[in-house]
């Protein structure tokens, strides 16, 4: 097909508007992993950095930034394996979004809080849209102020009013305001693998524009 010089002008600049916004999108993102060894995270046993991934090969601990982040966007790849189960943890305390292999069938009698993108122990995934084990997927965290929101595969899942939980029976220290580290769960060496793990500093202000 031949186009015509005013089509081929308007297609042009359509793929340019895609192209610029799919550049502002990741506009003040910083990279936090440099997919060649750890720099900038804690020492923890049980993670390796192996073919450009960052993974857990074997048992051992949590591994975290040495950086603390308070208001916050955080963006990742991962893909879980088979019965794979990890989480990713924000702020201090220990506080866990949830990653999963949903489809497993022993963890078909979960509660709903523990799906993957669940605030654990808190708020469950609106709906279920993570991919099959041993796919990529992709997962955005927005913490700001006291709202926290998580999309996971391009759709928001879960999003949390950190003072409200507060209100509720069950309490947990990374309700609290302030910053704390970003990190990832080992959870008994079940294997899993990052990529292209960056973040973005945000301020109560600059959200609220």
């Amino acid at each position: 097909m031949r186009f015509t010089r005013p089509l081929a002008t308007l297609l042009l600049a359509a793929l340019l508007a895609t192209f610029v916004q799919a550049n502002d999108d990741e506009a003040g993102f910083e990279p936090i992993f440099n997919h060649q060894d750890l720099t900038g995270w804690t020492a923890a046993e049980g993670w390796a950095v192996q073919e450009g991934l960052l993974q857990v090969v074997a048992r051992g601990s949590n591994i975290f930034t040495e950086k603390e982040f308070e208001h916050f966007e955080l963006r990742f790849d991962f893909k879980i394996s088979d019965g794979g189960n990890s989480g990713v943890y924000l702020r201090r305390g220990g506080f866990e979004v949830q990653l999963l292999d949903d489809y497993a069938e022993r963890y078909q009698n979960l509660q709903d809080w523990q799906y993957s993108g669940s605030l654990y122990g808190f708020v469950p995934p609106r709906e279920r849209v993570s991919k099959q084990p041993g796919e990529w997927q992709t997962m955005a965290l927005r913490m700001v102020g006291q709202e926290l929101t998580v999309v996971l595969n391009g759709t928001p899942i879960v999003e949390a009013d950190f003072d409200e939980l507060k209100k509720g029976e069950r309490q947990h220290a990374g309700l609290a305001p302030g910053a704390g580290r970003l990190g990832f769960q080992n959870y008994g060496g079940s294997p899993i693998a990052f990529r292209n793990i960056r973040v973005k500093e945000l301020t109560v202000c600059e959200d609220e524009q």
